[in-house]
């Protein structure tokens, strides 16, 4: 093709025809500049696709991951509400005066109250990747990607505040009452251990109205209440903030 370019070139320049020499030239070069241009287009067209293709699939993979976080944090928050829904009623009884005349069983509010050390462990894996690796620069989705760049801060405030709780739960919370009451018939009362590691009964006496009439029993509870109360706010918070993602994310991905 370029030999028979080059015979009309030399063809044309031999039989003086300059004009028509010049309109030839002028025309070859528009049709390289065009040819040109339609392979930057292919080529641009190319990375385009390239890239909607791996938004697509990092999007795909956090989803998942942002699923299952939604449903570890949803069975965080119920089990931090059934502890604040122990402690409460463990202190509408308490007073000097008390006695246990509810139809729930006492230990097992306990159970509930001195094991209450729930904390939240998101899988991470793929945010890691997508901040650590460049994705995030694929996702076109401004809000999104600054959603997602906010999650590793969203989450250590989380993990301070459930690190800080379980300090007073070991610390403070839990000493207490196994101190003031018989711990070893809540664990076996509710079958924390297998056969192999049976504590068995203990041979002091359990008796729930000395506990209830102990001022520091409500001391200790409002204390955990506040505790539990501001871990479930920050957690919804945090269930909200996922959910918005996916949100985005499936308009991103027009599901």
């Amino acid at each position: 093709m370029i030999k028979f370019y080059r015979k009309i070139r030399q063809k044309l320049l031999t039989e003086n025809k300059f004009s028509k020499y010049l309109i030839y030239a002028i025309g070859e070069i528009v049709l390289v500049v065009i040819g040109i241009l339609i392979a930057l287009n292919i080529n641009n067209w190319n990375e385009e696709h390239k890239t909607q293709s791996m938004e697509k699939s990092v999007l795909m993979d956090l989803r998942s991951e942002l699923s299952a976080n939604i449903s570890r944090l949803d069975s965080i928050i119920s089990e931090r509400e059934n502890v604040l829904s122990a402690g409460r009623l463990v202190l509408e009884k308490s007073g000097p005066d008390a006695s246990w005349d509810s139809e729930v069983k006492f230990d097992s509010l306990l159970f509930k109250i001195v094991l209450s050390g729930w904390k939240f462990f998101p899988e991470s894996g793929v945010v890691t990747d997508i901040l650590n690796s460049g994705k995030l620069n694929v996702i076109q989705n401004d809000s999104l990607r600054y959603m997602i760049s906010s999650l590793p801060a969203d989450i250590a405030l989380l993990n301070d505040e459930d690190d800080t709780y379980r300090m007073d739960l070991h610390g403070y919370i839990a000493p207490f009452f196994s101190g003031n009451y018989a711990i070893r018939n809540i664990v076996k009362d509710n079958g924390l251990f297998d056969q192999n590691m049976d504590l068995g009964s203990t041979k002091f006496r359990t008796n729930p109205e000395s506990l209830l009439r102990n001022q520091e029993l409500e001391g200790v509870l409002t204390i955990q209440t506040i505790w539990t109360n501001t871990a479930i706010g920050l957690y919804k918070r945090q269930l909200k903030n996922y959910k918005t993602i996916l949100n985005l994310i499936d308009r991103e991905l027009e599901l």
